[in-house]
């Protein structure tokens, strides 16, 4: 009987030590786990600012983009508007031109005549 006993003893002893193992084992599994769940929750967390971030900077390039657009098109319009005036005061131009080389022309016939 005592070399059963031994035998149990040795065997509880190895199952101990065996168990200690796996307890270490599972230990430090779940510190790992733990540190990979605060690494993603960190991931997330940034993932997070960083859409902030970015939806932030598309309404930032939305405004922009309406207020060039919007000067662009008042810079058309007043484009086109100096266009006409261009356009008037040539044909005024050209009309008095026209009135002074007919006044012209009918004093050179007075003085002809």
């Amino acid at each position: 009987m005592s070399d059963i006993a031994s035998k149990s003893a040795a065997t509880t002893a190895e199952l101990e030590v065996r168990l200690a193992d796996l307890t270490g084992q599972v230990d430090n599994l779940s510190a790992q786990l733990e540190t990979e769940r605060s690494r993603v929750a960190s991931m997330e967390a940034e993932a997070e600012s960083l859409t902030r971030k970015l939806q932030v900077s598309e309404r930032q390039a939305a405004g922009l983009t309406e207020a060039l657009e919007s000067e662009t098109l008042r810079s058309a319009e007043s484009a086109a508007i100096k266009a006409d005036e261009i356009a008037r005061l040539t044909k005024s131009l050209q009309a008095e031109e026209a009135a002074g080389l007919i006044a012209f022309q009918h004093s050179e016939d007075l003085q002809a005549e």
